[in-house]
């Protein structure tokens, strides 16, 4: 009788254990653990398997390492990298110690340095985090080309879109069968994803209920870029001897033939940078990763209404926190919206403000104003006064705008502002005419001109004196 049950060994147990983390988790904790090790070893530390000290040791260890983390080329960590780092340590920790160094008493003294840490980073501008760019609706427009590459990629582009796929995960074991076409109730097309799958989300702890991906792609009949006619076109050209979705593209290829992709899959790497392949052969506006896909996605959900646990369903997100990122983001096109507000804002304002101004002046241009008797006009121009004198004793009170138009005289003028206007009318030759314009409400002259023995002519509301 046959057995029913295997009997795992150690090897076999390892490497469940290895695999229940994603790869990038791993990869995560191993540069945690890296840099804390080259921390320790650049501070002259024999021993630097920190998994080894004491709790108080390691505890002294952890703070001045938070205090002191830098990245490779010595600048600063920014906030999220270095909680990244934390992170890391934690797993690694708790993984081999069973300690958890953000929660346990003895690693109290550490915990405040890194969030004083965090503070000063804040502080000094390293707490901006990049998120990945939704791709702009101009840049949506230049996808699609009828061509072996046109159409894979603009297969791929609309599945990562409407399913609403995470960057570069599980590309490369997806087969012909992860997507099929189905009709709802009322006879429309739509793709779906018919494979269940393992991914950052969806782990040891998912819900029984829960699937990756609820998102549907359907079909727009009569449109010639219908996303479901092109899936299905792109599923009659592939290789009928490979089972990979993604496959390479023939060099050359003639429309009629039935088979347009190579038997042989893409990588991974081509895989990771399809986006970027694409945006540099459309001439997108920037070179997008694979993950503003996503972005874009998640964003014109939001964008359109779309509720968080609907948005949920699609993206595979397990909680609407997550989706906070997404949805505070604003767009190009919003962000100009809200320029073009402002400036009209400003523009209107502007216009009021010179209206009011107009007004004003009209109205104390109406005033009567009583004429300065000519003997004192006379008199100012004649005594020994500062400029400064001739604007606070008698220019205040002199309106120029509707009072002091014009001062003509005969003679030679210098710019000589703070001598006394007596001392400035020596060795002056009359031999030709000039005008000074005054302007201001203090009685600025733009010069004041020295004259002796000349005749000044002041015309002051229409009356004239010499």
């Amino acid at each position: 009788m046959a057995k029913r049950f295997h009997v795992a060994d150690d090897d076999e147990i390892e490497e469940l254990l290895q695999n229940k983390d994603s790869l990038n988790t791993k990869k995560s904790t191993a540069v945690a653990v890296k840099c804390f090790r080259q921390f320790l070893e650049e501070r002259g530390r024999e021993n630097i398997k920190f998994e080894e000290y004491e709790l108080s040791e390691l505890d002294v260890a952890l703070k001045s390492f938070y205090a002191g983390a830098r990245k490779s080329d010595g600048s600063l960590f920014k906030k999220s990298a270095i909680q990244n780092v934390k992170y890391g340590l934690k797993r690694y920790l708790h993984e081999k110690r069973n300690i958890d160094i953000n929660k346990d008493n003895e690693f109290t003294k550490s915990n405040l340095i890194f969030q004083a840490v965090k503070v000063d980073l804040k502080r000094k501008g390293f707490a901006k985090v990049d998120h990945y760019p939704d791709i702009s609706e101009e840049d949506l427009q230049k996808l699609y080309v009828n061509t072996p590459y046109g159409l894979q990629f603009k297969v791929w582009f609309e599945l990562m879109l409407f399913l609403c796929r995470r960057g570069q995960e599980n590309l490369r074991t997806m087969t012909k069968d992860t997507f099929r076409v189905k009709k709802d109730a009322s006879g429309m097309k739509y793709v779906y994803q018919n494979k269940d799958e393992l991914d950052k989300n969806h782990r040891a702890n998912t819900d029984p209920s829960d699937s990756v991906t609820e998102g549907r792609m359907y079909e727009k009949k009569g449109d010639l870029k219908c996303p479901v006619a092109s899936f299905e076109n792109y599923i009659s050209k592939l290789c009928p001897d490979l089972e990979a979705l993604w496959q390479r593209p023939k060099a050359s290829f003639d429309v009629g033939e039935s088979t347009w992709y190579c038997k042989s899959p893409l990588g991974k790497n081509t895989l990771a940078g399809m986006m970027s392949e694409i945006s540099h052969i459309a001439l997108l506006s920037m070179a997008y990763t694979n993950h503003s896909i996503r972005a874009t996605s998640i964003t014109v959900m939001d964008v359109g209404g779309v509720t968080g646990r609907h948005i949920m369903m699609v993206s595979g997100h397990r909680s609407e926190n997550s989706l906070k990122s997404y949805s505070n983001r604003v767009s190009d096109k919003k962000k100009r919206e809200i320029s073009d507000i402002l400036s009209k804002a400003i523009s209107t304002n502007k216009q009021e403000h010179s209206s009011e101004i107009e007004n004003v002046v009209v109205e104390k241009t109406s005033e009567v104003l009583q004429p300065i008797p000519p003997q004192e006009l006379l008199e100012l121009f004649s005594n020994d006064m500062q400029l400064e004198e001739v604007n606070e004793n008698v220019l205040s009170d002199l309106n120029l705008m509707h009072g002091l138009n014009t001062i003509n005289k005969s003679c030679d003028m210098k710019d000589n502002r703070t001598q006394p206007l007596q001392e400035r009318c020596m060795n002056v030759q009359m031999n030709k005419t000039n005008q000074v314009e005054c302007c201001g409400s203090r009685g600025f002259f733009s010069f004041v001109p020295k004259f002796e023995n000349c005749s000044v002519n002041v015309t002051v509301n229409n009356f004239q004196a010499n």
